[in-house]
């Protein structure tokens, strides 16, 4: 089972994503964090193989808690993927500097969203019956 953990201030797109997830691939299980505080605190108890960060958040945005994770040993080796409707290439550079695997834009359809998370998490993401 993957676990990945969705940072999104936006409830209601949080909520949707976290769907598009489970309908797509019911054995992932998924987590959720509103802030960027929350979500460095989310990934010491959730453990999550991904987590799908939005940047423009309150209190820390997205790519200090790259940096953050990335920077503690624990932590090094965490996959992250932007989620952003910033789609600017300081942003997109600034997001590969703090370590993300890849930079995703909002909108993002639910096969794009499916298909990204296949590739970034691998062959091993779907338990195969």
């Amino acid at each position: 089972m993957k676990r990945i953990l969705v940072v999104e201030d936006d409830n209601s797109l949080s909520v949707l994503l976290r769907l598009i997830m489970k309908v797509q691939q019911d054995d992932w299980e998924v987590g959720s964090a509103s802030t960027g505080v929350e979500a460095l605190a989310q990934v010491e108890k959730f453990r999550p193989d991904l987590i799908l960060l939005d940047i423009m958040m309150p209190e820390m945005d997205g790519l200090e808690v790259a940096r953050r994770l990335k920077g503690d040993e624990r932590h090094k080796d965490q996959k992250i993927v932007i989620l952003s409707a910033l789609s600017d290439s300081e942003t997109r550079r600034k997001a590969m500097e703090a370590g993300v695997v890849e930079y995703w834009t909002k909108p993002i359809s639910p096969d794009e969203l499916r298909d990204g998370m296949l590739r970034v998490l691998g062959p091993d993401a779907v338990e195969l019956l």
